[in-house]
């Protein structure tokens, strides 16, 4: 047998050493300990408490004041201006049937007094042919014919004669009529916007002599939203709905509105409400027509209704809620109206004890996940 030779026995007392050495460590070291994660602590939210009421909202609108009747007072007659009323002025107020402008009525007059006389011949001439007609029966009796000709009776000159007289009789009331419409009355009491007559002016038929608008009552158009008339009962409206009126102010007027515009806009696609004010300029703090104005419009009754800060809306009208558990939960909610600094919104059926709402915000949000109520808001 062969002899090995020292160079090859070193390497292979090296590796056998080697085998040895890691076999020992490998069995030596001890077993691994699960490591104990760290629990981490829920987040802190900050929440309010809301009692759910039941009640109305105050709808937000605005719009400019307006005539509810404005129109151009016509002269029916024409001539020249002869007379005007003292208060026949740009801006001034007048009442029912004042006289506001005189045309020459003299020509009128004359019409009138030429009538009078032609209804005058008329009558006699009627009377006369009636004196005829009796005449013509008392000789048709004494020839003893019981049929009588209508022509001998002069029945068609008794006609003729009565329908004379109403003729005259209508020209008498025509010219009466035109002499009356000589003197140029307000058709309601209210007031002038414009004049476009004056003394001495001759004014045509038909022309007018001024704008006017009526002052008993005023109106404003107030634009909805669709979303906004949804929170009103517009089949109810005959009845009146009050709103409140405001003009940037500590005044108020209470207007009442009984009826909408015939159709939505087709660019906004917003209804026009049609408030009207009565006795609108009038008191210590009186409207201008053009001016301006504000409104609260009342909703129909809602019940579950809680108002809430701006940051406790969330995305996809939604609210978050804290449960008895210190839960976080996921609440839908139906927003009914908004301004700068809450909202007020309605829930769902079923919820009607007091919540404790988040108004603090997470960034990462699950149903059901716990929570720690770091700070407590004011009651609502």
């Amino acid at each position: 047998m062969p002899r090995l030779s020292r160079k090859t026995v070193l390497p292979l007392l090296v590796l056998l050493l080697g085998l040895a050495l890691a076999f020992v460590i490998a069995n030596s070291r001890p077993d691994p300990q699960p490591e104990q994660v760290p629990e981490t602590a829920p987040p802190s939210v900050t929440v309010t408490r809301v009692e759910p009421y039941s009640g109305t909202v105050s709808l937000r609108s605005q719009g400019v004041l307006r005539p509810r009747r404005e129109i151009d007072l016509l002269a029916q007659v024409g001539g020249v201006v002869t007379d005007v009323a003292e208060g026949f002025v740009e801006g001034a107020f007048f009442d029912a049937q004042a006289l506001l402008l005189q045309i020459d009525p003299r020509d009128y007059e004359n019409a009138l007094s030429r009538a009078r006389a032609r209804l005058a011949d008329a009558r006699q001439a009627l009377a006369t042919e009636r004196g005829r007609a009796r005449q013509a029966r008392l000789e048709w009796r004494e020839l003893g014919d019981p049929e009588a000709n209508a022509l001998f009776l002069r029945e068609p000159q008794l006609a003729s004669a009565r329908a004379q007289v109403e003729a005259a009789a209508a020209d008498v009331r025509q010219a009466e009529i035109e002499l009356q419409r000589s003197a140029i009355r307000a058709p309601f009491a209210g007031r002038i916007v414009s004049l476009q007559a004056d003394l001495g002016q001759f004014v045509p038929a038909g022309a007018a002599v001024a704008t006017i608008y009526a002052s008993d009552r005023a109106e404003v158009a107030l634009p909805l939203s669709a979303r906004q008339r949804e929170l009103i009962d517009l089949g109810e409206l005959e009845q009146g709905l009050a709103v409140t009126l405001r003009a940037g102010g500590s005044a108020s007027w209470t207007a009442t509105v009984r009826r909408v515009a015939a159709r939505v806009d087709e660019q906004t696609r917003q209804l026009d409400l049609l408030a009207e004010i009565a006795a609108p300029f009038e008191g210590d703090s009186p409207l201008l027509i053009g001016q301006f104005l504000e409104a609260e419009i009342p909703s129909r009754p809602f019940d579950g209704l809680m108002r809430l800060p701006r940051s406790a809306l969330r995305p996809g009208e939604r609210i978050w809620i804290i449960d008895g558990e210190q839960r976080l939960r996921i609440l839908p909610v139906r927003l009914l109206q908004s301004d700068d600094e809450a909202v007020t919104v309605q829930l769902s059926a079923g919820q009607g004890a007091a919540l404790r709402v988040v108004t603090s915000y997470l960034a990462r949000v699950e149903d059901g996940m716990a929570v720690m109520v770091g700070g407590q808001g004011a009651d609502s």
